[in-house]
């Protein structure tokens, strides 16, 4: 029995040091959470892999987010210029952060507003002047999910979405998981990513594109700052890499 009871706890302390899933995840400061494949990853070259990530938001972020969204939409159509911001988006108080109002652009067919607190967003999202912590609305899409270019501000053009379906669209891809290929070359400390398949928003095109042999020299790479939180992250995810491998 003794015997028995020792296997299941050393078997509950690997699970705690290997995570007991495929995915190791992290939770950022911005009530979001990214997890990373270790398991599917593929070596593409000396201690350099490319893996599957996939990224969301917290309940309460979504929630949030979604509001925000409602709201926007209610600007489409207007003259381009900025909106004072309503009350009823100021749900956490007074803003923390400059309030920049609701911008409107591109003949009423882009709607822009920057997330004013602070539990929503990445420090390098705050710590300058310009934040950018941005929620947008695009008011018309063709049957295709792309932006379509308005002349006047309330014409509708031939082929877009109904406003019902396009706000429908924004708001699942507010609550749903986002995934991409990412690359780690633990090597020189370094991450990088592909820009053709960064314009991806199909899970299954992902991994059909996953299994492909890829241009790796086209490779977007960049390392972190030293000590960063970013820095740590790449070393651990490698270090389960190669010891995987």
């Amino acid at each position: 029995m003794k015997k028995l009871l020792g296997i299941v706890v050393l078997g509950l302390l690997w699970c705690n040091i290997s995570y007991c899933s495929e995915w190791l995840t992290y939770n950022s400061k911005n009530n979001s959470m990214e997890s990373y494949n270790i398991i599917t990853a593929k070596e593409f070259g000396p201690l350099q892999f490319r893996l599957f990530k996939a990224s969301g938001d917290s309940r309460e972020k979504v929630e949030y987010e979604k509001t925000v969204m409602k709201e926007l939409f209610n600007y489409c159509d207007k003259k381009d210029g900025f909106y004072p911001t309503p009350k009823k988006l100021f749900i956490y108080g007074d803003p923390e952060f400059k309030d920049f109002g609701i911008e409107v652009k591109w003949n009423g067919n882009f709607i822009q507003y920057q997330v004013p607190y602070k539990r929503y967003l990445y420090a390098h999202q705050y710590n300058r002047q310009e934040f950018q912590g941005d929620i947008f609305a695009t008011c018309y899409l063709d049957k295709h999910g792309f932006l379509v270019k308005i002349k006047e501000p309330g014409v509708k053009p031939i082929g877009a979405m109904s406003r019902k379906d396009v706000m429908s669209y924004h708001f699942e891809m507010i609550g749903g998981l986002k995934y991409e290929i990412q690359y780690f070359d633990c090597n020189r400390v370094m991450q990088g990513h592909l820009i053709e398949e960064m314009i991806i928003d199909s899970r299954r095109k992902l991994q059909e594109r996953f299994e492909q042999t890829v241009e790796t020299e086209k490779i977007k790479w960049m390392s972190w700052p030293e000590l960063s939180n970013g820095e740590f992250r790449l070393k651990e995810i490698c270090s389960k890499l190669i010891n995987k491998s």
